[in-house]
Parts: C-alpha cells; structure tokens; sequence
C-alpha cells in the first residue's frame, strides 16, 4: 500500500518509515495508518480493503467497517489536492428491466407530489388522500417493501398499498375516494416519475462535497 501513497505524494518523499498519514482538511482530518492498514475518518475508524490509483492519477480507498463500506479518493482539482467521501450507490430494481438511484428517486417523488395533484386536480379529500398514500408508497421504497416489476405494476409486501389496477367512479362519472382508486393514483404517480429517470449505472455516489487537503503531516 505504502508503495501508492508514495507515487501520489511526492512531498512524503523519504518517508519509507512513516507509518501515519494525517491529512489536514477544511474541517478535521482524514488519517492513514499503513502499519494498520486503517483509515481515520470523523472519528471512525475503517479497514483498508483496497488501495490503488486511477489512469486519471487519483488515489482511491476502499474501506469497511463491518458491513458498512465507504470510497475515498484522493485527487487533483485546479491545483489543490482534495479528498471526496463515497458511499455505494443504493439502487431500486426494475426487475428485468434496469436500475434506479434510489436517492434520487425518493428526492423526486417527494419533491413532485404538488405537481402532480395540481395537474390531474386531485383537490379536497381526494388529494389529501393521495398525498397520504404517495408518502406511504416512498416510505415503503425506502424500507424496501415496495418492489418494482417489469411491467411497471408495484409490489407490495405489507399488502396495506395493494389495489387492483382499475379506477372506480360514481354515477357521476367522479373518481371514487376510496383505497384502491387512491393507491392507484399513488402507483401511478410513482410510475411516471421513474420513467423519466435514467439508469443508474455507477457503483459509487458522493456522501458530500470534496473538502480541500491543505496540508499532509506525518507520523512514524
């Protein structure tokens, strides 16, 4: 490992006996001990799992704490040298079909209620009912009883959002407000929203925005 930390850091040239990295950063410090074989970061401490560098000269990190897994790259940016912290991409399935990040997805669906109550005109008790349903629906993608099957239909394991597919209506010809037409609207709306996103093709997302590495102190 220390043989990679050597290539990118040429400033810790000499140092074959140095055993801690302590990177100085905008906030606190992010630490590698290569006699460990640990990193140090926000008062956590991680096992290096992998260590290595990019063809764009960055070095990356992998780590773990139990089943908690964490990325840190160290790079170059307009001349400063930065870190950025990774977690893996959580996903939610289309099954067979392809998949989506699920934290953009539950972001949009919460972010696109109002919109679509005021497009379809789901007032009174009616949109009420659909934005209770909708917020159950995003908590159930959240805890994972609601799956996504390749036609688009959805899932669900508690069997409380469950509806048949077919809207009901009165004599009027009015949307009944009742549990299957609202769970329907609540699948449907969950539906259109997922068909705008695009697939989710990378493993690793950023936890928060790269901090700036001002100085490299080390231990032996």
């Amino acid at each position: 490992m220390r043989k990679y930390l050597l290539l990118i850091f040429i400033i810790l040239s000499g140092t074959a006996n140095a055993t801690l990295y302590i990177f100085k950063l905008d906030y606190g410090d992010f630490r590698i001990d290569d006699k460990l074989n640990v990193v140090g970061y926000k008062q956590i401490l991680y096992n290096i799992s992998n260590i290595h560098e990019d063809n764009d000269g960055a070095t990356l990190v992998y780590c773990n704490k139990g089943k908690i897994k964490k990325l840190f790259v160290i790079f170059f940016q307009d001349g400063n040298r930065m870190l950025g912290e990774y977690n893996p991409t959580e996903i939610f399935q289309r099954r067979g079909v392809g998949a989506y990040n699920k934290r953009e997805l539950i972001a949009n669906l919460y972010t696109g209620i109002d919109n679509f109550i005021q497009e379809n005109k789901l007032s009174g008790d009616i949109g009420n009912s659909f934005r209770s349903s909708a917020n159950k629906m995003i908590e159930g993608i959240k805890n994972g009883t609601i799956t996504m099957n390749g036609d688009g239909s959805l899932s669900d394991s508690t069997g409380s959002l469950q509806s048949n597919g077919k809207n009901e209506f009165d004599w009027l010809g009015r949307l009944k407000n009742n549990t299957n037409n609202i769970n329907n609207l609540a699948a449907g709306y969950v539906g259109k929203i997922i068909n705008n996103m695009n697939f989710n093709n990378d493993e690793w997302e950023i936890a928060e925005s790269p901090m700036t590495i001002h100085n490299i102190d080390k231990k032996e």
